[in-house]
Formats: C-alpha cells, sequence, structure tokens
C-alpha cells in the first residue's frame, strides 16, 4: 500500500478524497448494508452511527483486523436482512 500511495499522483489522491464525500451513495439496496470503521481511520472519519467500529483500527480496517471483520459478517450475513434487521455480534478481545 505505501508503495502503491508513493507513485500515485498527488492531483488523483485529492480528486478522489473529495470525490467520497460528494458521493450521493447508491439509493435504495434491497439488502441491509453495514458500516464497519476503525474509531483511528485519518482518511474517511467513522460516522456517528457504525454497525462494528473498533477502536483501534485506523483506515484499512478489512485488512488491519480482518477476523473482527469476517466474524462480524459471518455473524449477520443472511439473504433475507434489510433494513429493519438488527445486527448482532460480540466482539472478543
Amino acid at each position: 500500500m505505501a508503495q502503491m500511495f508513493a507513485t500515485v499522483e498527488t492531483t488523483f489522491v485529492r480528486c478522489m478524497s473529495k470525490a467520497i464525500f460528494q458521493w450521493e451513495g447508491l439509493g435504495a439496496v434491497p439488502v441491509r448494508l453495514v458500516r464497519i470503521h476503525g474509531r483511528r481511520d485519518l482518511v474517511i472519519p467513522p460516522p456517528a452511527h457504525a454497525d462494528l467500529l473498533l477502536d483501534d483500527g485506523g483506515h484499512l480496517i478489512s485488512m488491519t483486523h480482518a477476523r473482527h471483520c469476517s466474524e462480524f459478517i459471518e455473524a449477520n450475513q443472511s439473504s433475507q436482512a434489510t433494513a429493519a434487521t438488527p445486527l448482532a455480534f460480540e466482539r472478543s478481545r
């Protein structure tokens, strides 16, 4: 990752960083979407409500905390899940 960021054009990074905050989103989707964030993410600040917020996680949460992310997804995976479906997960430390 560090090598990739070292060779990418600064203009591209700036444009993509701005674009993510202007993106209107997917609109209505027929499944329950979840947000997994690290509290220490300095690139995309965690929202007021995240379905899984890991205190010691940063921006690359799916890489640095892969086991926790996978366990959360597996615990909440359901083809019948909708936006009204509550999520259940107990994180082991």
